[in-house]
């Protein structure tokens, strides 16, 4: 009974040993068997056993050959193996789509964009599909795609409130991509992924643990970063601040467009102003990331709502501008797309 139980121990620890050798190279780029066992903690022997699995599996390729090892002889360096698969992120407007790609690795290979021109859902599904399958390699074992778009998704896949892009209202986008692609392909909303772009990849929140999102200008909406994960909520309708009323019969989007119509950067900055209190009540977020700058006011109604902040709050949001600008929602898109991917290989 003794022996069945170790050898049922050692049986189970294969797919941990391999996750471990796995893991470490998509952490360390480039290692060595050494290095492996070092920062493992796993023998000589059990780190020969996988590595030679893993390469035998393409998962691993060998890099370049290292100065001496301890024993004096050669050493030649692991990486994983970047052609295992590819990630892609999109971001689509009314205009153009943006499109990054990187590998398993998370490095980035691609980037391009491509105009769009009054493209109804099936041409914007054509468009993406024969972008993707045009520019990324089509034999690859794992895949994943994000894609940002001006509205919101439902608990049921189908688009709401697609202001921005009307035509993608109760679409399945994400359905029929998934469907020709072959692929699993995330549809999200452009803002939510802007402020995990601006997290992750920018400075304007990075570190944060919550921040959020407004996207001000001809929409007003947002995104919320919580605690490691986008915040969607129960119907998936979170970050729709443009729709808070400020007066009777008129809502924060139409407010701030009529005030920007009319140049008047106090109407802004008061919009701006009640936008930034309602979401630092609901949210108490460590920093508010706005898409750009307020349109009449600039700089000077950043720095006074945040001033006003300050007065009210006892432990105020950072008030900035978001530093990644309009490649803010296609950074998010291929961050949440690699992070897919290398949940897989360590699956």
């Amino acid at each position: 009974m003794v022996a069945s139980a170790g050898l049922q121990a050692t049986t189970d620890a294969r797919p941990y040993n391999r996750q471990s050798v796995v893991r470490l190279a998509l952490q360390r780029g480039v290692l060595t068997r050494h290095e492996i066992a070092s920062l493992s903690g796993l023998s000589k022997a059990t780190v020969s056993r996988v590595v030679r699995e893993l390469l035998a599996d393409g998962v691993l390729v060998e890099g370049p050959t290292l100065g001496p090892g301890a024993a004096g002889r050669p050493t030649t360096a692991l990486v994983l193996n970047g052609a295992l698969g590819w990630a892609a992120g999109v971001s689509v407007s009314r205009t153009q789509c943006r499109f990054l790609a990187a590998d398993v690795r998370g490095v980035e290979t691609k980037r391009w964009s491509v105009p769009v021109a009054a493209a109804g859902p099936a041409e914007l599904r054509d468009l993406v599909v024969a972008q993707l399958r045009t520019r990324l390699p089509g034999a690859a074992q794992q895949v994943a795609v994000t894609v940002g778009v001006p509205a919101r998704v439902g608990a049921d896949g189908l688009l709401l409130d697609a202001a921005g892009y009307a035509e993608l209202e109760g679409h399945p986008l994400a359905a029929e991509l998934s469907r020709e692609l072959g692929a699993e392909v995330v549809v999200e909303n452009d803002a939510d992924l802007a402020i995990l772009g601006e997290r992750e990849h920018g400075e304007a929140a990075a570190g944060a643990r919550t921040a959020v999102y407004l996207m001000i200008g001809e929409t007003t909406g947002g995104g919320v970063y919580l605690s490691g994960a986008i915040l969607h909520g129960r119907t998936g309708l979170v970050g729709e601040f443009g729709d808070l009323p400020v007066s009777a019969g008129v809502d924060a989007e139409q407010a701030l467009r009529d005030a920007v119509r009319a140049d008047d950067g106090r109407a802004e900055e008061q919009i701006v102003y009640f936008l930034a209190m309602v979401l630092s009540a609901a949210y108490s977020p460590d920093v508010i990331v706005l898409s750009q700058l307020p349109s009449v006011g600039g700089r000077t109604t950043l720095a006074r709502v945040a001033r006003q902040l300050a007065d009210e709050i006892a432990a105020p949001p950072r008030l900035v501008e978001g530093g990644l600008g309009a490649g803010a929602t296609v950074a998010g898109a291929l961050g949440l797309s690699v992070r897919r991917v290398q949940e897989r290989l360590l699956a």
